[in-house]
């Protein structure tokens, strides 16, 4: 009953701001919210992080830093996104742990003699689904047959693993 009492105070003290956002994305379930710098809302559901008006799924957040009272996340399509973050709450806590979460395994192919490869990742969606991503690091040929090749083997070998 303590939990249901505190989340219902703590739905009651949503600002008005956070609660539209939340109200425009059915069936997604408010985690934290903080503001950034002008004061618009950040705002951490199950399914992903609002800002500027628009969610980026779990999924599609390869990493965050914070440095600065600035939240930059990279996203697995490469882009950085930098938020100048004014109210942080426990923003950052909270999307550490939903980034972690979703992820089901995540393993380093090293492809040249200096250690340099690719790294396979299988993350959770929201709805339950798989999706797996590979990772170039920089300096890497990912157009390779023989990188491509390896990667394969490893993606098999840990698919077959995990039964997945």
């Amino acid at each position: 009953m303590r939990g249901r009492t505190r989340r219902l105070r703590a739905l009651l003290q949503t600002p008005a701001d956070v609660k539209a956002v939340v109200d425009g994305a059915p069936g997604e379930r408010l985690l934290t919210w903080g503001r950034d710098v002008t004061g618009d809302p950040l705002v951490a559901t199950d399914a992903g992080l609002w800002a500027y008006g628009e969610r980026l799924a779990w999924i599609e957040i390869d990493h965050v830093t914070w440095a600065d009272r600035t939240l930059a996340i990279l996203a697995i399509d490469g882009e950085v996104r930098e938020v100048p973050v004014g109210e942080e709450r426990d923003l950052p806590v909270v999307i550490r742990a939903q980034i972690d979460a979703s992820v089901v395994t995540s393993v380093t192919v090293p492809l040249t003699a200096s250690g340099r490869g690719a790294t396979v990742v299988a993350r959770r969606g929201g709805r339950g689904e798989i999706e797996w991503r590979v990772r170039f690091d920089q300096g890497v040929n990912a157009g390779s047959p023989e990188h491509r090749r390896r990667v394969d083997e490893v993606l098999a070998a840990v698919r077959a693993e995990l039964g997945i």
